[in-house]
């Protein structure tokens, strides 16, 4: 029995269908690998971000901290708003001051280790203890910080009944944007909001 192969016409026809079903699986692999790096450097970046934001954030909800154990009662108040470098109601400032009772000494005895400061200087945050000097927090070479602002949004001072003080509790938002330096296109902004409670306005 004679046998009958492809003809010339049905090898070639084959061959570019298979070279389609080809590309298509390498476009879809393309797009799915970039999808994924794209979504890899944006964590990265998320993640630096998120880190700076949570110390910051931190060591702002410890302000005006005061131990009262180790402080006569006639001095043993917090530090009051007026002793930290921060935004007055409505305005915005890139560059803050904070004063807590750090080593428990009380807030007659404050050290210079208690008073922590943060700011924006190029393209990088950066941090000092008391009068030291500044130490950058990110690495400009690996992100660059664009933006870091710090917003009192403190609302109406509070009359609480059958008191003769009034009572206001301090609210702050930090906000700080970013990008990474070898793709300026993947920037990314983290913000949180923070009640100061150890503070006092008077």
């Amino acid at each position: 029995m004679k046998q009958k192969g492809f003809s010339l016409v049905e090898m070639m026809v084959a061959t570019v269908i298979g070279m389609f079903v080809i590309a298509a699986a390498l476009n879809l692999y393309s797009s799915t690998f970039g999808a994924n790096a794209d979504q890899m450097r944006y964590s990265v970046l998320n993640n630096d971000l998120r880190t700076v934001l949570t110390k910051i954030t931190r060591d702002m909800r410890r302000v005006g901290h005061c131990n009262y154990l180790s402080t006569p009662a006639a001095t043993g108040t917090p530090y009051p708003v007026a002793q930290q470098t921060l935004p007055a109601a409505g305005a915005t400032a890139s560059e803050i001051t904070l004063r807590y009772d750090l080593d428990g000494a009380g807030c007659t005895a404050m050290s210079a280790t208690a008073v922590f400061s943060y700011r924006l200087h190029n393209l990088a945050i950066e941090t000092r203890t008391g009068t030291g000097g500044w130490s950058p927090l990110t690495d400009p070479g690996v992100i660059q910080i664009t933006a870091f602002t710090v917003t009192n949004h403190s609302p109406p001072t509070i009359d609480p009944p059958n008191s003769a003080s009034s009572v206001t509790i301090p609210v702050y938002t930090i906000e700080i944007t970013g990008r990474l330096t070898r793709d300026t296109a993947v920037q990314r902004t983290v913000r949180e909001a923070v009640r100061l409670r150890n503070v006092f306005t008077g």
